[in-house]
């Protein structure tokens, strides 16, 4: 079968692998789609994610959406026809020739029946292979399903974060994230919200869409002079740098919190403590935290036509375009882009 792989450092490309073998608890999905994701997937690409060098290829993809086709003799909480987020390739594979990095872009991933495993009294693998997948409603199309685990991820991080109603929120970052932050934060009632980047399309979108009281452009202006003295609440750094924690730390109030959301690389991970200011709370979480528990909400906002997922990707591009997909995504052409795995 046909899988999306890094094949050496900045190249991207499709490579033969085996079909993934089921065992007595497991599901064999068909993958339909897989958000390719700015952050993770990129910074992987880049071989900026950990400190752990990597080896090729490495199999991508962890926004992966798809349907199951057959199911082992002991699964019970899944069944053939349904829908589901987040199957991914057998962990590590290393004896197969392949890495996995999260390995949800593949022409067919595994479910593992995780309940049905504690319910018979065996303690669940931990690996990265076995994230919690969850079940979707097949009204949802593949496409929309590939940005369901993002969205969960920055709705679970304002929980995370501590938000709440009335909170004067800063949040650097006018991509997806950033655009989904304001989103929720507006919904959930907000105080004023603020926020930065460079891109002027999609610093509109994240006012007039998202409801941003207040874009501010650095290509355009000053962050001096486009703030003055205001003081937030909560900062957010949805892009990973430790220059904006830096720099944000200073517009908050005493007490208040600045946070990341966005991946650091290790070559950029470092900040003097002695640059932040008295009376402030740094909170890190570059790597999601408790994303699954809003499932049931998020999938409920979306079947009642509250949340459009296709606000969050313009791009639906075929596997075979994944260099292409990277190009993309790293010139800010492409908003969001799902990959359409082979058929």
């Amino acid at each position: 079968m046909k899988a999306v792989a890094i094949l050496a450092k900045g190249k991207t490309g499709l490579i033969d692998i085996p079909k993934p073998v089921m065992e007595a608890y497991d599901c064999l999905v068909k993958v339909e789609t897989c958000g390719f994701c700015s952050g993770t997937d990129m910074k992987f690409i880049d071989d900026e994610h950990s400190r752990e060098k990597l080896t090729y290829p490495a199999v991508l993809g962890h926004e992966s959406a798809g349907r199951i086709i057959e199911a082992g003799s002991k699964v019970r909480y899944f069944k053939v026809g349904d829908s589901v987020i987040n199957p991914t390739l057998p962990w590590p594979a290393t004896d197969a020739g392949y890495i996995i990095r999260w390995g949800g872009m593949a022409e067919y991933a595994l479910v593992r029946d995780l309940q049905a495993m504690i319910d018979d009294g065996l303690q669940p693998p931990q690996a990265p292979d076995r994230t919690p997948t969850r079940k979707i409603p097949g009204s949802i199309s593949m496409e929309d399903a590939a940005l369901i685990l993002s969205v969960k991820e920055i709705f679970t991080s304002l929980r995370n974060f501590g938000f709440k109603p009335g909170m004067d929120v800063l949040v650097y970052g006018d991509g997806m994230v950033g655009f989904g932050l304001c989103l929720f934060m507006r919904r959930q009632q907000a105080g004023r919200i603020y926020c930065v980047g460079h891109h002027p399309q999609r610093l509109e979108k994240i006012r007039n869409e998202a409801g941003a009281n207040q874009i501010v452009n650095t290509h355009e202006t000053t962050m001096d002079d486009a703030l003055q003295d205001q003081k937030f609440d909560l900062v957010i750094d949805a892009v990973g740098k430790p220059a904006i924690l830096v720099e944000g730390a200073k517009r908050l109030r005493p007490g208040g919190k600045v946070a990341l959301y966005g991946v650091l690389s290790p070559r950029d991970s470092k900040i003097d403590l002695l640059d932040l200011p008295n009376h402030i709370t740094l909170h890190i979480q570059s790597f999601p935290y408790r994303e699954h528990d809003c499932h049931e909400e998020i999938v409920e906002m979306v079947t009642r036509g509250e949340l459009d997922l296709k606000t969050f990707y313009s791009h639906v591009m075929p596997a075979e375009d994944i260099d292409r997909a990277v190009a993309m995504t790293r010139d800010r052409s492409a908003y969001k882009v799902v990959m359409r795995m082979p058929e």
